[in-house]
């Protein structure tokens, strides 16, 4: 796993020598964000995913933190923030939404009401409207983003676990099988 691993993720000086990241540096270069074990990829992993579901630009600038907070493998963390993409991200959120509603215990025919109209002779009132009409349509979704952060970097915590554990289980029957070859 480990060699499949150092293949495709960007070395510590690559990313060390990115003008942007160059900042950062002093904080990247601690060896536990490039380490290639068990826990720091299965750590990274979730982190990444946890963070895909952060909105706009900030994922990575949160994966990050989080890789140092944690001490887990920043390359899979970034990759993993990858999940959510252009053609990702609609369904997450709808995902999301729907998620958050079943959490929160609303239906589905509340959670999709049109906007009310705007009465310019009673502005206080129309906005008051309006915020409620906000509230009961983005606390699905506020609800909902952070479970499913949760669910998908439990999953994947478990997976590269799971897949780590039979990569190694798999190297030893072959070691095994040499050994009794010879």
């Amino acid at each position: 796993m480990r060699k499949y691993l150092r293949r495709w993720l960007p070395k510590q000086e690559t990313l060390a020598g990115n003008r942007i990241l160059a900042r950062c540096a002093p904080w990247l270069q601690a060896p536990e964000l490039w380490q290639l074990n068990r826990h720091a990829v299965a750590g990274g992993a979730a982190i990444g995913l946890a963070c895909a579901m952060i909105p706009g630009p900030l994922q990575l600038l949160g994966a990050t933190l989080a890789c140092c907070l944690f001490r887990v493998n920043l390359p899979v963390a970034a990759l993993g923030t990858l999940v959510s993409n252009p053609l990702t991200i609609l369904p997450l959120y709808v995902l999301a939404y729907h998620l958050g509603g079943l959490l929160a215990g609303s239906d589905l025919a509340s959670a999709t009401m049109p906007p009310p109209d705007i009465r310019w002779s009673e502005l206080f009132a129309s906005g008051a409207s309006w915020l409620n009409w906000l509230h009961t349509q983005a606390s699905s979704l506020l609800i909902g983003l952070p479970a499913l952060a949760l669910v998908m970097a439990g999953l994947a915590y478990a997976l590269v676990h799971l897949a780590w554990h039979l990569s190694t289980l798999s190297r030893i029957r072959r070691r095994r099988r040499r050994m009794h070859a010879d």
